[in-house]
């Protein structure tokens, strides 16, 4: 069948070629799941354009910009506008950036706490989805995957404020791709568990990878995640939308309390 639009195109293309040639922005990319998926992607040699709050080590790739700032308004505005001049587009949009929760009750929480969270995991992530999905609007064809939590889904007595801004990203996300879709704008999402990595470790007390913290036993590895991540925003998942995706060991699938598991 001949593609009758710029989306079916757009779709025909991205199953045909994979991610080659392809556009990418990434926030959050200086640590955590977001370098991950900038060394992951670098590997299929796309263009990348990497935004973080501390210099992000420039991976591999064969054309990567890298741009050191806040996932504010402004911030991503002029990340996403250097990404289209320098390369005539997105493709796709990966938003990473954000702060992890503390196991504490919401009560117990300072106010800085709320401010500082909810700036970066959800109003930074609406920010985000605004000047991406404006700029794969007007070219009608993009994908955007977000990061949400397990907590976003499940909660957790020692994670309320955190889940409730990873609860935001999802909502957000959801809402987006109905309203997207049309377009030829795929919004996915993915809801991680704990990731293997010193700041989880340190909050959960877990100091040995094999202590059954889920029914895999481990945490994920940031590359796992990323790994999702590729696969949600390539050609392969291209009738997936409005989609969050647990990547959590089977966390999530417990019938216990999600986060009495974790203690």
């Amino acid at each position: 069948m001949i593609p009758s639009t710029t989306a079916e195109l757009s779709v025909s293309l991205d199953r045909r070629e994979g991610w080659r040639a392809k556009r990418v922005l990434i926030t959050g990319a200086a640590s955590g799941i977001g370098l991950a998926c900038a060394r992951r992607l670098a590997e299929d040699g796309p263009q990348l354009v990497l935004l973080g709050r501390t210099d992000v080590d420039e991976p591999a790739g064969d054309e990567t910009t890298c741009i050191r700032g806040a996932v504010s308004g402004a911030g991503v505005a002029d990340c996403l506008a250097q990404a289209v001049l320098k390369f005539e587009g997105l493709d796709a949009a990966i938003n990473c950036a954000g702060v992890k929760g503390d196991l504490i009750p919401t009560g117990d929480q300072e106010d800085d706490a709320h401010d500082a969270r909810y700036t970066v995991n959800a109003l930074g992530a609406c920010l985000a989805l605004k000047s991406e999905l404006r700029q794969m609007i007007a070219q009608r064809f993009g994908a955007i995957v977000n990061v949400s939590s397990i907590f976003g889904i499940r909660s957790s007595s020692g994670f309320g404020l955190y889940g409730a801004t990873k609860r935001a990203v999802a909502g957000l996300t959801k809402a987006a791709a109905f309203a997207a879709a049309k377009y030829g704008v795929r919004l996915n999402a993915v809801a991680p568990g704990p990731v293997d990595r010193p700041s989880f470790r340190d909050v959960f007390s877990v100091l040995e990878r094999s202590s059954p913290v889920s029914p895999l036993g481990r945490f994920a590895e940031a590359e796992e995640i990323a790994d999702a991540m590729f696969w949600m925003a390539g050609g392969e998942a291209s009738s997936v939308t409005g989609a969050i995706a647990p990547v959590d060991c089977g966390l999530g699938a417990q019938e216990r309390h999600a986060g009495a598991a974790l203690r």
